[in-house]
């Protein structure tokens, strides 16, 4: 039995901060003073063997886009942005399905879009799929390149 369906509470693993690197050529450097301090202070030096999970960070301003996309949308439909998220996650997959062994009943969980859970090239396809998604359900008479663009004038709105 595990801590976790024993009933005893679990201790959160502290996640560590991410250091932002740059890409030059022949290889990283740290993309401001900051994270070299922050190197520095994990002890790292030069030659030394670290494990790294390379990412593209997300861009602020793409999330404002899609998240103004998700309000137009929500307004149109009389609904919460919120909702219409949950929405759109369950009809795209983007959920854990769960069965519940005793009743047999399915539950799906959708997955985060956060920006620590997706990535800048995750949700660039996050973006592009809802937008066919809208285009297709909710607003035939536009083309997913219009859906999209309705985010941006959102967006900069």
């Amino acid at each position: 039995m595990t801590r976790a369906t024993s009933g005893l509470p679990v201790k959160a693993k502290r996640k560590r901060e991410p250091i932002y690197l740059r890409v030059v050529k022949g290889g990283f450097e740290p993309a401001a003073a900051y994270y070299a301090e922050q190197l520095r202070a994990r002890k790292f030096k030069v030659g030394d063997l670290v494990r790294a999970e390379l990412v593209k960070p997300r861009n602020p301003r793409h999330h404002r886009l899609v998240f103004g996309l998700l309000a137009k949308v929500a307004e149109h439909l009389d609904t919460t942005t919120d909702a219409l998220l949950v929405l759109v996650k369950i009809r795209m997959g983007l959920v854990e399905t769960i069965i519940d062994s005793a009743t047999g009943r399915t539950y799906y969980v959708p997955a985060s879009v956060d920006f620590e859970n997706m990535d800048q090239g995750a949700f660039a396809v996050f973006h592009r799929d809802l937008s066919r998604l809208i285009a297709r359900t909710w607003l035939p008479e536009f083309t997913p390149e219009q859906v999209a663009d309705l985010g941006e004038m959102m967006a900069e709105a």
